[in-house]
């Protein structure tokens, strides 16, 4: 049994994370064709993105980054698989929390800025329309957008890259949370920050747990917006899983994802 999840943070418009939304998980299950093997769920992911970003530059501009989860229940086995900015991280029991995915955006990355170079890219920071002067992040011309990789963008043309990032890991004995986010998150507070907050809450609801999480992002002083108090300058969207480890069964108990789901290496509840 897997247990499939994804955050998809649109822009230049929704048209290409509501069609991964309405699509992705569906291709991968196609594409896995039964076969939950690690191998397996790599393939299919790396396949479907590509599929997903061949539909999308065909009908829109928009593009997507997209971060995608698979916990293989019987095996205890996570499977993470990103393009973009939308990070996921594991916060076990004890200890430091582990990253899961990669960065691509091209402030931070150098490998993308090197790949994107070499291609004939442009970089180059907007310029702000009150002085003028360049700023906010390194954005890739045309287009303008801040990631070397996503699903559509086809304005951005051959300098966008659909291919993720994969990797697989086990998961510890003693279980988990996996808590995927978007770029306003992770923009705002640490990981550690974000840690922090699930451990104080492991005895709630974990969809009271995932909420906490987005009120302490948007309550960060440089989240705010300039229209008022609380409102987020950026998509602010938060997965969690929380897993068990071992034969251990899950509560029914709320936590927005309706109840446990359950097999012989582990148990997940999502919200």
């Amino acid at each position: 049994e897997v247990v499939l999840a994804m955050v998809a943070d649109g822009h230049g418009g929704s048209a290409a994370s509501k069609h991964c939304e309405q699509h992705l998980l569906d291709y991968i299950i196609a594409a896995a064709d039964g076969d939950a093997c690690a191998s397996s769920l790599r393939g299919a992911c790396e396949a479907c993105l590509a599929r997903a970003h061949s539909e999308l530059i065909e009908v829109t501009t928009a593009g997507s980054t997209v971060t995608l989860v698979a916990l293989n229940l019987t095996r205890g086995e996570l499977t993470v698989a990103n393009v973009g900015d939308s990070e996921g991280w594991l916060v076990p029991s004890r200890g430091e929390p582990v990253r899961l995915t990669e960065d691509h955006r091209l402030e931070t990355s150098a490998a993308e800025r090197e790949r994107v170079r070499k291609m004939g890219g442009n970089l180059a920071h907007a310029k702000s329309r009150k002085t003028g002067l360049p700023a906010g992040p390194l954005r890739l011309w045309p287009g303008g957008v801040a990631q070397a990789r996503s699903v559509g963008d086809a304005d951005v043309g051959r300098f966008i890259l659909p291919t993720p990032y994969v990797r697989t890991v086990p998961v510890p004995a003693a279980g988990c949370e996996v808590v995927v986010a978007s770029d306003g998150i992770w923009d705002a507070i640490y990981p550690s920050m974000v840690a922090a907050t699930l451990r104080g809450m492991r005895h709630q609801p974990a969809l009271l747990a995932a909420s906490a999480v987005v009120d302490r992002a948007v309550s960060q002083r440089h989240a705010y917006g300039c229209d008022g108090y609380l409102t987020p300058r950026d998509d602010t969207t938060c997965l969690l899983m929380r897993i068990s480890g071992g034969a251990t069964k899950a509560g029914r108990g709320g936590g927005g994802g309706g109840g446990g789901q359950e097999s012989g290496g582990c148990s997940c509840q999502v919200s």
